[in-house]
């Protein structure tokens, strides 16, 4: 693995006799992080690793909103969220060092910045809930407000429309959600929150659709067996029906 510095994004990559951004390749994180530190504080500088092919952003200096001067270090990527990066321990402990070493409070979610993740696990009383997903597949959401520090309590599609100088600082969400029993209840949550609680509905989801697509094919199979029967097969695997002794007789004579 091999770590990289790039000093400022908000220029073009660098091309001869034009101005643009530089990388810089290190050995070690430690190089890396002290690099990283050395540059200007108004700059769009970013941390990241590679092992040659595939690239990780670990950190990206940012400016968020409101406050136009108010620069600041935050997660860029998180590395169990990537399926390349999610087995690869070097790419967790980058992470976590990048965390502990620049302090970073916030993370990049798109557009938008929002705080690093307090723990592992969801809260106790979002333990048994999830979302109630509405919209095109793909683009399905349960959102209803987000807070932006600045603006307050705003709509999604406020966001979509966002023109302001720096991202978005979103502290909390409210969206449809659902209790186990399938009763709707207003949750409010941490964004990272909201996010588990997405992967938990679509994974549900997942499964119940594998339940259901394998229910009908047992009952797919079993009607094919029946229909394929010989005649005889079929009447020996039905059996009589129990009616009068008399017709329990006939079907025995039947049989002999």
């Amino acid at each position: 693995m091999q770590y990289y510095i790039i000093d400022d994004l908000r220029l073009p990559p660098k091309r001869t006799f034009h101005k643009g951004w530089t990388m810089e390749r290190f050995p070690s994180l430690q190089e890396a992080l002290a690099r990283y530190r050395a540059l200007p504080s108004r700059q769009a500088k970013s941390l990241g690793m590679t092992d040659g092919i595939h690239v990780l952003e670990l950190a990206r200096h940012v400016l968020i909103y409101p406050a136009e001067t108010a620069w600041e270090d935050v997660q860029a990527a998180s590395p169990e969220l990537l399926p390349l990066w999610a087995e690869i321990p070097e790419a967790t402990a980058a992470a976590e060092d990048c965390i502990s070493a620049l302090n970073l409070r916030y993370q990049l979610s798109g557009s938008v910045v929002t705080p690093v993740p307090s723990r592992d696990r969801l809260r106790r009383d979002l333990r048994d809930k999830y979302l109630w997903l509405s919209g095109e597949s793909g683009q399905e959401t349960a959102l209803r407000w987000v807070y932006i520090v600045g603006a307050g309590w705003k709509q999604p599609a406020f966001l979509r429309q966002w023109k302001r100088t720096g991202h978005p600082l979103v502290l909390r969400c409210q969206a449809d959600g659902l209790t186990e029993q399938g009763a709707y209840i207003l949750l409010e949550t941490l964004p990272w929150e909201y996010d588990v609680l997405m992967r938990r509905t679509l994974e549900q989801r997942e499964r119940e659709a594998e339940r259901i697509e394998y229910s009908h094919e047992q009952s797919s199979m079993q009607l094919n067996t029946r229909t394929y029967l010989p005649k005889a097969e079929q009447q020996v695997q039905s059996g009589p029906k129990i009616g009068g002794l008399g017709e329990m007789k006939q079907w025995r004579g039947e049989r002999r």
